[in-house]
């Protein structure tokens, strides 16, 4: 679901990197962080927008940023990330 210009689980990594998810989310996006691209394959059958969205945070040259700046945008803060 698409929440004006980011869509949930975008709202959630941004969420989790301003430490204000909650625990089950932030242990499930800790450990795909964490793993291998065999076992993150794994992961996103059952999460494949999440196992996405961290694929692009670690490969993808200014994918952070532009996260970043739509949020920003959509809710009138500064992340301070």
């Amino acid at each position: 679901m698409k929440i004006n210009n980011l869509t949930e689980m975008e709202i959630k990594i941004m969420h989790y990197k301003l430490g204000i998810l909650g625990s089950g989310m932030t242990a499930l996006i800790d450990a795909i962080f964490k793993l291998d691209r065999s076992n993150r394959n794994k992961i996103a059958l059952g999460f494949p927008e999440l196992v996405t969205i961290c694929n692009r945070f670690n490969d993808e040259s200014g994918y952070w940023e532009n996260l970043e700046k739509r949020f920003e945008e959509q809710f009138n803060s500064k992340t301070s990330l």
